[in-house]
């Protein structure tokens, strides 16, 4: 919250006519001790503004991607002598989005042309000479001699 100058200018006196310490007085006024020190120090309101200056004006680069569309940043940024950054930051403040494609790619309608990412592993997985041999035949090995198959994968294994 900010205080007028007037109050301001108010406590400092009774501080100062009073001797009262910096504790003191902002407890006898509710206000914080740094904000009293601060005001010894300078006591008018210091000049702000309500958003910072803009160097690229938002209009006139809404004309500029009317007339230009199919600039690159680092053109219009040449143009307005800014960085390229600058203007992207400009461009999504204008609410300005990616060029999309003009058609759509359509999708296939028959998914069973090709099979699936998940048949063909599995089609590669059953080929493989090494599964067959741990789908078929150790289980026979391991029922006939009574062994697990996590040992003979351990043996197996290089």
């Amino acid at each position: 919250m900010t205080y007028s100058v007037d109050f301001r200018r108010h406590v400092l006196s009774i501080r100062k006519k009073e001797w009262l310490a910096f504790a003191l007085a902002s407890e006898r006024f509710g206000i914080g001790i740094a904000s009293l020190t601060r005001w010894s120090k300078q006591v008018e309101l210091k000049a702000t503004r309500e958003n910072r200056p803009r160097k690229i004006d938002l209009d006139k680069l809404a004309k500029d991607v009317e007339t230009h569309p199919d600039a690159y940043q680092y053109e219009r940024a040449m143009r307005f002598g800014v960085t390229p950054k600058a203007i992207w930051q400009a461009l999504r403040k204008l609410g300005g989005t990616y060029k999309k494609k003009p058609f759509a790619i359509p999708r296939r309608t028959q998914p069973d042309l090709l099979p699936s990412r998940r048949r063909s592993s599995d089609m590669r997985r059953l080929a493989n000479p090494l599964s067959i041999l741990m789908k078929v035949v150790l289980p026979m090995i391991c029922r006939a001699h009574t062994v697990t198959r996590s040992k003979v994968c351990v043996v197996l294994a290089p």
